[in-house]
């Protein structure tokens, strides 16, 4: 099973570094930047919408490192 796992784990992650190669080409190495650099600024305004709209549409996300380990702090995940 942990053979299963890693396995999986790996092949996700090679899938995942070639999905960011080819958004990062797609988004930089078009003629439209080449002719109209100052539309760069779309690139990561266009990133901040779907975020928000990721936020918006699925909720909260999870608290992220600050707040595991404020979670942590806090004693929220010891079992009693």
């Amino acid at each position: 099973q942990a053979g299963a796992v890693g396995a999986t784990t790996g092949l996700l992650v090679a899938i995942f570094k070639l999905l960011i190669e080819a958004v990062r080409s797609f988004c930089y190495e078009q003629e439209v930047w080449v002719a109209h650099p100052n539309l760069l600024f779309t690139i990561p305004t266009l990133g901040g919408v779907v975020v928000g709209l990721l936020l918006w549409l699925g909720g909260p996300y999870p608290p992220g490192l600050r707040g595991t380990v404020q979670e942590i702090d806090d004693n929220k995940h010891i079992d009693k």
